[in-house]
């Protein structure tokens, strides 16, 4: 589940690092290292996050992160719900547009960052937005580089 953070109450980077740090999927699996400093960055600048992945050349070779509300508890059969939960993951969006664009202005066009929509309730994922068919380990550093440029370019701004 994700983890949220108030708009309304900043916290320490060193504060979010550490809950980062904690966090963890199903099987106990934490964080990969070179994406964990996104997800930290993203999170001090408000944004609850869902999932992520630094890329693998053995699995899906592109590193991301999904950004999305923390689902209601009983949203399954309750439409109300589900449309307050979708509203919530539009408004995170519609914040967090701006700063994307903000970011890729002066980037090459091989190296910004994109959004893919994750489902029907509004939930997306930054990752690199242009990618070949095949990833090669080169490559996957440079976007691993890319994702890394974001985060400080999130934290910088926080």
């Amino acid at each position: 589940m994700p983890e949220e953070l108030s708009d309304h109450e900043p916290k320490d980077i060193d504060v979010i690092r550490a809950e980062v740090d904690q966090i963890a999927d199903k099987l106990g699996t934490p964080i990969d290292d070179r994406i964990k400093e996104t997800v930290v960055a993203l999170k001090l600048n408000g944004f609850e996050t869902s999932g992520s992945c630094e890329g693998h050349l053995d699995g899906f070779p592109l590193p991301y992160v999904d950004i999305e509300t923390d689902e209601p508890e009983g949203w399954r059969d309750n439409p109300v719900l589900q449309a307050q939960w979708r509203e919530r993951n539009l408004q995170q969006r519609a914040r967090f547009e701006p700063i994307l664009v903000e970011f890729n202005q002066h980037r090459d066009p091989n190296h910004r960052l994109g959004l893919q929509e994750r489902g029907i309730y509004g939930a997306f994922k930054v990752q690199p937005g242009s990618t070949p068919d095949e990833v090669t380990a080169e490559q996957l550093t440079a976007y691993q580089e890319d994702m890394a440029a974001f985060s400080r370019y999130l934290i910088d701004r926080a």
